[in-house]
């Protein structure tokens, strides 16, 4: 309910759904297929595709983590979807495996920069105290993923790979806009939630002052639970005594 009601929230689910069900099939669930059918490569170059992807999205996270408090969240995760949508239909019409490799690298590029976008927008941005559960959410989205390959699949059955790939491709392109132009005042604008600086989305209380608040509360409770030990610390000068062992005397022989 409360991602429902939170148009920014509302925008970022779907755009999860949307790209689990035409982007992530092509870029990996029917990789396979591609490489056999398509490029008529072996293991080896179906392990260069599959590591290109992999590759490219190690920069893009990269890239978001080295600018993170510049980017405006919302704006990115509409233009990188949109951009990863055109990488992929640019990779529908490529006929050799070098070719999938470069699209398939840039691809990696923007899935990163639109799906950690997103994952920053939604913890940015969230209640705290609802993190948690929007997260969960966000991991239901996941399940149009196996819709998206059983359905492509059945389409390669019937109009190719390419005609499929590219339908796939430009949904996603029209749907990410839809997206954005739906949920403008949400998640386009500059002045909207999702695309607010990190220093307004939250602050953190100092970490000196956190300290020294809470550094008289635990002796408190120390001297409670410790009096011995609260006595050392607090400078007086302990008084310790020791038992004193009887003395035996020797046995007689």
């Amino acid at each position: 309910v409360y991602v429902w009601r939170t148009p920014h929230l509302n925008a970022g689910m779907w755009l999860a759904v949307l790209v689990n069900f035409t982007a992530f099939p092509l870029s990996n669930g029917l990789m396979p297929y591609v490489a056999r059918d398509i490029y008529k490569v072996d293991k080896q170059g179906l392990g260069l595709l599959v590591a290109s992807f992999a590759t490219g999205a190690f920069i893009g996270s990269l890239t978001v983590g080295a600018q993170a408090t510049r980017l405006q969240l919302g704006r990115m995760m509409v233009i990188a979807s949109v951009l990863w949508h055109v990488v992929l239909l640019a990779f529908a019409q490529t006929t050799t495996a070098f070719g999938g490799i470069v699209t398939m690298l840039m691809a990696g590029f923007m899935q990163s920069l639109s799906m950690v976008t997103l994952a920053a927008m939604l913890l940015r941005t969230s209640d705290p105290n609802l993190r948690g559960r929007v997260m969960g959410v966000r991991m239901l989205a996941t399940y149009s993923l196996p819709v998206g390959l059983l359905l492509l699949g059945a389409l390669i059955g019937v109009l190719g790979f390419r005609p499929t790939a590219s339908l796939s491709a430009i949904t996603g392109i029209v749907v990410s806009l839809v997206i954005a132009m739906w949920w403008r005042q949400s998640i386009w604008v500059p002045e909207a939630p999702a695309n607010r600086p990190l220093k307004e989305a939250f602050t953190l209380p100092p970490m000196r002052s956190s300290l020294a608040s809470g550094i008289p509360a635990v002796r408190a409770a120390r001297s409670r639970s410790f009096p011995e030990i609260s006595t050392v610390t607090s400078g007086a000068a302990p008084s310790l005594t020791f038992p004193v062992a009887p003395t035996v005397p020797p046995p007689n022989f």
